[in-house]
């Protein structure tokens, strides 16, 4: 009898167990992307404590939503053994904000949504002086070619920057937006303009 009692309570004690490992607390990160093609693109960053089993992903993964009716998408990474301050959003939101299915209360980078923690998964998108969310401050509208169609071929490396910064939010650092400039740079003849984006 009793060592039928014993059983049981082991039982219930790995129960439990398995029950608080699957409810881990940790941090989900994310990146709203907004692409109205009638409003420059907007970026916007955060973080809020979540359940392990709340979400429909796991550490390790970019896990991506999309929702093209707002013309919006998101970005997720679940951090298991980080805080939202130690990622570097430290302030609140002040509400909750819904994702999952849940509400969650949302943090920000102190110095704008539309930067991200400084050492979030998105931290080389931060911009090194002013300007929005990865230093595009080019990014105001729609793609503008600087040589107004008169060189296919050197518009279309103009059009690459655009679109690795302005929609891709990429850093001028990003290697892929320095190597489509630098060609830019070498095949522009003198008195061309500089591509916008590559400033």
């Amino acid at each position: 009898m009793k060592k039928t009692h014993y059983f049981l309570f082991i039982l219930s004690v790995i129960s439990i167990f398995s029950a608080c490992t699957k409810s881990k607390k940790g941090v989900v990160e994310y990146k709203s992307t907004y692409s109205n093609p009638s409003f420059p693109v907007e970026y916007n960053y955060g973080a809020f404590i979540a359940d392990a089993a709340d979400l429909p992903f796991a550490e390790g993964q970019v896990y991506v939503e999309n929702k093209p009716d707002y013309y919006i998408s998101y970005q997720y990474v679940y951090w298991p053994d980080e805080s939202v301050k130690s990622l570097g959003y430290t302030a609140s939101s002040g509400n909750s904000s819904e994702y999952f299915g849940k509400l969650w209360d949302t943090f920000f980078n102190k110095e704008g949504s539309d930067i991200p923690g400084k050492n979030g998964y998105w931290k080389s998108e931060a911009p090194s002086s002013g300007g929005g969310g990865g230093g595009n401050g080019n990014c105001t509208g729609s793609y503008e070619s600087p040589v107004n169609n008169s060189d296919p071929q050197l518009d279309a490396y103009c059009g690459q920057a655009y679109a690795l910064r302005c929609m891709d939010g990429k850093p001028l650092s990003d290697p892929q937006v320095q190597q489509t400039c630098n060609i830019y740079n070498q095949m522009k003849e003198p008195g061309v303009p500089e591509c916008p984006y590559c400033k």
